[in-house]
């Protein structure tokens, strides 16, 4: 893929560095943008269609709960792909997360290499559009059994 921009909200600056570099320097390189706040990362955004995938840290500070945390950039990038890092202390939370479709992956911090980041990235950008199509079908088919239902009745 060409031109993927992901935005990094960690409020560690050196691993938010360290992820940026890992992404531009990956075998398909990333564009990257750095939000050390969930106010910052909100505020990013204004524009739709600016990033492809979001690696998010649920521990932020200003943040009441890991699902506020998760709603809000839900809320403000509802097409964006979104991977969750976290420590030990979340995994079951972010497994439940990809369960119930609001997040597409995690990575573990401290468990995984600069390529399987990118790597997760790319999974995860691959999981949410197989999520748009999935909704554009349902979408159709809803459409097609009214329709058909419409039909059905004016024949009969």
């Amino acid at each position: 893929m060409d031109g993927i921009r992901a935005l990094i909200i960690d409020d560690d600056p050196a691993l938010a560095r360290f992820v940026s570099y890992s992404l531009q320097h990956a075998s398909f390189p990333f564009e990257t943008d750095i939000s050390e706040t969930l106010h910052d990362a909100v505020e990013k955004a204004t524009h739709p269609g600016t990033y492809d995938v979001i690696i998010l840290d649920i521990g932020l500070p200003n943040s009441v709960t890991i699902e506020d945390t998760v709603a809000s950039i839900r809320a403000a990038f509802p097409d964006v792909a979104v991977v969750i890092m976290t420590g030990g202390d979340y995994l079951t939370k972010a497994k439940q997360f990809i369960k119930d479709g609001i997040i597409q992956d995690y990575v573990r911090k401290g468990d995984v290499g600069p390529e399987g980041i990118a790597v997760a990235c790319e999974l995860a950008m691959s999981l949410k559009e197989r999520e748009r199509d999935y909704a554009r079908l349902r979408s159709f088919y809803d459409l097609t059994k009214r329709q058909a239902g419409i039909l059905k009745q004016r024949l009969a």
